[in-house]
């Protein structure tokens, strides 16, 4: 039996992308403001936000 925690909520099967806008979360360490995770809602973009700012001594962002 696997004592794997489960995975955070921003890792569920992504749904087929319907067109509209894209919610993009970068961080601003390098001159190239890496790009992190590319989300179809607000909701999820700001929750994987919560998880990774701490990890970036300057943040992250969030671009629509």
């Amino acid at each position: 039996m696997s004592r794997r925690s489960p995975e955070p909520s921003f890792f569920r099967p992504s749904k087929p992308f319907a067109g509209g806008e894209v919610w993009i979360v970068q961080h601003d360490e390098s001159p190239d403001n890496t790009v992190l995770g590319v989300f179809a809602s607000d909701d999820e973009a700001y929750a994987f936000m919560e998880t990774v700012k701490d990890d970036y001594e300057n943040g992250v962002t969030i671009r629509r």
